[in-house]
């Protein structure tokens, strides 16, 4: 079950408005944002954002891997 969530994001100003927003989503539904030991990854900008994310991972098969593209 997917409890605890991690947001990897680029530094522009559409990336950021798009981070805040999921955060308030998700916390308002009861799941965790955190930086460690999270069940779901969520990339927020372009291909970097999301190969960035991957490799910190190290390609953890127990993570579930989600990109956004606000590009």
């Amino acid at each position: 079950m997917i409890k605890n969530i991690k947001i990897f994001s680029n530094n522009t100003i559409k990336s950021i408005d798009t981070v805040n927003l999921i955060k308030e989503k998700f916390s308002n539904r009861g799941f965790e944002i955190k930086d460690k030991e999270y069940d779901l990854a969520i990339a927020v900008g372009g291909d970097g954002s999301f190969l960035k994310m991957i490799h910190s991972n190290n390609f953890n098969d127990n993570i579930y891997y989600v990109g956004i593209n606000s590009g």
